[in-house]
């Protein structure tokens, strides 16, 4: 999905709010585990890497793996991970970057991390032997006021409790947004609520991805020339719409036009990723060869992402062998699905082409350029197999399962149900007797 974004020329921040790569579970220095969890961590870096990430927060996952193990983790970062209230008992400075600034975009945006103050001091000298946890609504202030004169956005990566963070924004008039990783005692709570992914608190806003990563919060930004507060970008266009339509405007919507022109606009967009968006190539490698071996190995990410493109045949290669499904295929929904997106002018969204042509994401990029890819095809719903033109009786197609169709026709990205076992059937390119004698 990022480089479908990137490809469409979208500029973005991309940040995590801690707990990334451990869970919030306390290890024992002795612990076995720690070094198949250190060597996975690994991992999840290379990904997060490769995504080009922006900064993330170090959560209590990330301390209770001990600060040794932590630091060393760090170094293969390349990004920051920010945190600006824990402190060396000794001399008062932060372990951890404090905050950083990026420029996304040509906009200028202060990050900074700070971690909640429930964490004991008992435990904390376990972990992370002679460092200090200094108050994080105290530490986020600071470090928000400092940025402040230096950039257009400031944004606070809080690893703490929902009620320091609703006090931190209520406080901090400098604070444009906070991403909340929805702790509570040290805990992320796996699934958020609909209602609560996007806050607006004192006109800052309070920002929740989901906790179990199927889906990624996406805030949309539109800088206004006076600077924060937000005016809740729904509640602007609202009110610009009824202005628009000769409607008579109650004194908020009025107050909300006037000052959308100067304050900033924002709102908030749940993406689900899975099963609508293919698996990275050269991501899923990684992934794959921790899992064979539980160790970090690295790999070739260009040859692997190249490997991914050679993979799909298109139906154009299927034709030969198979032209009466191919004709009836034509026929189909399916076989014309990248012309709908024609009609509509949607043929260059990045989040309408996965699912009106093949391989996007992997065999193309550029939306301008989809030549051969175009319309849901055979490896649409079948996946790929590219041995099975030299060798088919070695290399048969597996049916297509529930999961295959899900990608597409997802209650959650569609908004109606979906009955795999009656939808099926009408999937007619798969009924047609084939020339070569075998079964439908």
């Amino acid at each position: 999905m990022i480089k479908q974004l990137r490809a469409s020329g979208a500029e973005f921040l991309l940040v995590d709010g801690g707990n990334a790569l451990f869970g919030a579970v306390p290890w024992n220095p002795g612990d076995p585990r720690i070094g198949q969890s250190l060597e996975k961590a690994k991992v999840i870096i290379a990904g997060y890497n490769r995504m080009r990430y922006h900064a993330m927060a170090v959560g209590v996952g990330e301390i209770g793996i001990g600060l040794g193990h932590i630091k060393e983790l760090e170094k293969l970062m390349e990004f920051p991970l920010l945190c600006a209230n824990l402190l060396d008992a000794g001399s008062g400075a932060p372990v951890f970057k404090p905050s950083a600034i990026v420029t996304v975009g040509g906009v200028k945006v202060g990050l900074f991390g700070v971690l909640m103050a429930s964490i004991s001091a008992t435990y904390l000298e376990r972990v992370a032997p002679g460092i200090v946890l200094g108050n994080g609504v105290a530490a986020a202030k600071k470090a928000a006021e400092e940025l402040r004169p230096q950039v257009d956005l400031v944004v606070g990566l809080c690893h703490m409790n929902d009620d320091e963070n609703r006090a931190l924004l209520a406080q901090c008039p400098a604070i444009d947004a906070i991403v909340d990783p929805y702790c509570f005692g040290g805990s992320s709570r796996v699934w958020i609520p609909d209602d609560t992914d996007l806050e607006w608190v004192n006109g800052r806003a309070l920002l929740r991805g989901d906790g179990q990563g199927s889906r990624l919060g996406r805030f949309d930004v539109c800088l206004g020339a006076g600077g924060a507060p937000f005016v809740p970008w729904d509640r602007y266009q609202a009110a610009y719409e009824k202005k628009a339509q000769g409607g008579a405007l109650a004194p908020d919507e009025a107050a909300a036009l006037a000052d959308g022109e100067r304050r900033h606009l924002g709102g908030m967009t749940v993406i689900p990723i899975y099963p609508h968006f293919a698996e990275a190539p050269e991501i899923k490698a990684l992934v794959d060869r921790f899992r064979a071996s539980t160790r970090f190995v690295t790999g070739d990410a260009e040859k692997e992402e190249a490997l991914a493109r050679e993979r799909f045949l298109t139906a154009e290669a299927c034709k030969p062998c198979h032209e009466e499904n191919y004709a009836a295929w034509r026929k189909t929904p399916h076989g014309r699905a990248y012309a709908t997106l024609q009609k509509t002018g949607d043929e260059f969204r990045y989040d309408c082409l996965p699912c009106h042509s093949v391989g996007y994401g992997e065999a193309f990029l550029d939306a301008h350029k989809v030549g051969p890819y175009k319309d849901v095809q055979c490896e649409s719903c079948h996946g790929t197999n590219p041995a099975h033109g030299s060798e088919p009786e070695k290399n048969r197609w597996p049916a297509v399962t529930e999961g295959n169709c899900l990608v597409c026709h997802n209650p959650e990205h569609l908004g109606m149900p979906f009955d795999f076992g009656a939808k099926v059937h009408e999937a007619t390119c798969c009924k047609v007797p084939e020339r070569l004698g075998k079964k439908p």
